[in-house]
C-alpha cells in the first residue's frame, strides 16, 4: 500500500491524520515536521505572543503516534529528489500519496525585513518583542490577518493594517472597516503610506511553499475542492496559501484556518476512499466582542457567475438580536452565500448556515429552522 506523507506539523496536517487513521490502519503514514511542537493552530499563534493563552496546541504528539500511528520525522531528514520520490531518512519512497501544508511566508517586502508568523518558533520572537514593550506594529494579511490584528488589540497595540480587500460585499465590508477604525486601526491601501521603522508581521500572507521539485512554484496552489493540486498527480494541498477552484468553476483563496481544517477533513476523507466532503469559502475573524464570517457566494461573486441572486438582509434574529445577515440565493430560491456580523454567543449560526450553503438550501427551509422568537422571553418564575 503507498505512504501517506504529509509535509506539515500545524493542526490541520494533524487532523488530517488523525481522521485518515480512524479509517485506514494499513500502510505507513508519515508526519514531516518542521516545529518542535506539533499539532499548532495558526489562529492561535498571535494570541499566545499576545501572552493571552497558554499554548497554541490542539493535537499532542502521543496521539498521533501512539493512538494513530504516524510516524513523525524531522524535516531535515526529508529530501525530494524527483516528482514522484521522496527519501525519508535514507529510505526512498517512490509514488507516495503527498499532502502539503501550505501556509503563507514573507520575509521582505519592498526592502522592508518581515516576521512571517507561521510556526510556534515565530511566534515566540513576536512574543520576546511585545514584551520588550514594542509599540508600533505594520500588519500584512488584510482580512486573513485579523486574528493579528485582534490580538494586538487586546494586548493595548493600536497597528497599521495594510488593506487589501476582504471577502464581504461592499455594504458587509463597510460595518468590519468601521469597526476597525472606531478600535484605533489604521488602515493603509499601500505599503509605502506605513512607517518603515515599524515591526512588519505578516500572517496568512506572502507565497505559498516552494517546491521545485514537486512541481509546486506558484504564488498560491489552486486545489479542488477535496484538496487535489491541479495538474498534479498524487499530490494534495491545504492552507491559507491554496485557492479553491468550485463545482461551478468560482476560485476563491482559503483566507482563515477554519476552513483550512475543513480542507483536512475532505482530503483526508479523500484519501481514505470514504466519500467527498465539497468544501466552500468559510471566512470567519473574530474582533473584540464581534466575528465577522463569509461563507459560500458574496453577492458580487454570485453576479459574475450570471446567478442574478436575489438577496436577504436579516438584522436580529430570533434569540440573537445583536446579529446582522446577509443571505444570497439563486433565483429558484437556493441559498448560495451568507455573510454575518454576529456577537461571540450567536457563533452556533456559522454551522447551520454553513451546511445550509453547501447543501444548496432553499431559504424557506432555513427559515423554518431558524424561529423568530425566543424560547428563553419572557423569563417566567
Amino acid at each position: 500500500m503507498r505512504a501517506l506523507v504529509i509535509l506539515g506539523d500545524d493542526a490541520a496536517s494533524c487532523l488530517l491524520a488523525h481522521i485518515y487513521r480512524k479509517i485506514v490502519r494499513r500502510g505507513e503514514v508519515l508526519l514531516v515536521a518542521r516545529s518542535k511542537l506539533l499539532g499548532y493552530a495558526h489562529v492561535l499563534l498571535p494570541y499566545y505572543s499576545a501572552g493571552l493563552i497558554d499554548s497554541p496546541q490542539l493535537i499532542s504528539r502521543p496521539l498521533l503516534e501512539l493512538a494513530d500511528l504516524v510516524r513523525v520525522v524531522a524535516w531535515d531528514h526529508v529530501e525530494a529528489r524527483r516528482p514522484g520520490e521522496l527519501v525519508v531518512e535514507g529510505k526512498a519512497y517512490l509514488s507516495p500519496r503527498l499532502v502539503v501544508s501550505a501556509w503563507p511566508s514573507c520575509e521582505a517586502v519592498r526592502g522592508r525585513a518581515v516576521l512571517s508568523l507561521e510556526t510556534p518558533e515565530d511566534a515566540e520572537t513576536l512574543k520576546d518583542l511585545l514584551s520588550a514593550g514594542l509599540s508600533e506594529v505594520v500588519v500584512l494579511g488584510s482580512a486573513a490577518a485579523l486574528p493579528l490584528v485582534d490580538s494586538l488589540l487586546r494586548a493595548g497595540i493600536k497597528p497599521i493594517l495594510v488593506w487589501e480587500g476582504a471577502p464581504f460585499d461592499s455594504d458587509m465590508l463597510s460595518v468590519l472597516l468601521e469597526d476597525l477604525k472606531a478600535r484605533g486601526v489604521k488602515l493603509v491601501d499601500d505599503l509605502d503610506k506605513a512607517p518603515r521603522s515599524a515591526l512588519h508581521v505578516s500572517y496568512a500572507w506572502g507565497l505559498a511553499p516552494q517546491y521545485p521539485q514537486l512541481g509546486l512554484t506558484a504564488r498560491r496552489i489552486r486545489v479542488d475542492e477535496t484538496g487535489s493540486v491541479q495538474g498534479l498527480t498524487s499530490v494534495w494541498a491545504l492552507g491559507c496559501a491554496t485557492e479553491v477552484i468550485g463545482s461551478g468553476g468560482h476560485i476563491h483563496p482559503v483566507e482563515s484556518e477554519e476552513e483550512v481544517l475543513l480542507q483536512a477533513i475532505a482530503c483526508a476523507l479523500s484519501l481514505a476512499g470514504a466519500g467527498s466532503l465539497a468544501v466552500t469559502r468559510y471566512f470567519t475573524a473574530r474582533l473584540g466582542d464581534r466575528v465577522y464570517a463569509s461563507l459560500g457566494l458574496t453577492q458580487r461573486e454570485a453576479e459574475q457567475l450570471g446567478m442574478r441572486p436575489a438577496v436577504t438582509r436579516i438584522r436580529g434574529w430570533g434569540p440573537w438580536s445583536n446579529t446582522l445577515v446577509k443571505l444570497v440565493a439563486s433565483r429558484g430560491a437556493r441559498l448560495v452565500g451568507a455573510q454575518l456580523v454576529i456577537g461571540a454567543e450567536a457563533t452556533g449560526l456559522l454551522g447551520l448556515l454553513y451546511h445550509a450553503v453547501r447543501a444548496r438550501a432553499g431559504l424557506h427551509d432555513l427559515l423554518c429552522a431558524l424561529s423568530p422568537l425566543n424560547p428563553l422571553q419572557p423569563i417566567l418564575d
